[in-house]
Parts: C-alpha cells; structure tokens; sequence
C-alpha cells in the first residue's frame, strides 16, 4: 500500500487496541498485523482439522 492519506473510521481506537498498536499507527500497520494475527487462527484451525480427520486405513 503506498502511502497517500490518513484514514481514521469511527472504531479506529478499538481496531488499535484489539490490535495492540500505538495510537497514531498506520492503516498499513494494522493490515499487517491483522494478517499476522489471521495467520497464527489459520494454523491453530489446521491442526484442529488434522486432529478430526479419520486416520487413513
């Protein structure tokens, strides 16, 4: 994303404190650690899946 304009909706302070961000960071910043965050759900749900899978016969 290239930088160009400040962008603050109206649930900025939430989306930064769920996000444990420093409160004057970047739309960018968030993004990154919203995809960092999805990432670790996205294993943890993989393993869940593995676990459930019937063992092959």
């Amino acid at each position: 994303m290239a930088p160009t304009r400040i962008f603050r909706p109206r649930n900025w302070p939430y989306t930064i404190g769920g996000c444990r961000l420093p409160a004057d960071a970047r739309l960018r910043e968030v993004i990154v650690a919203v995809r960092a965050d999805e990432a670790g759900h996205r294993d943890v749900n993989h393993e869940f899946s593995y676990k459930l899978k019937p063992a092959a016969e």
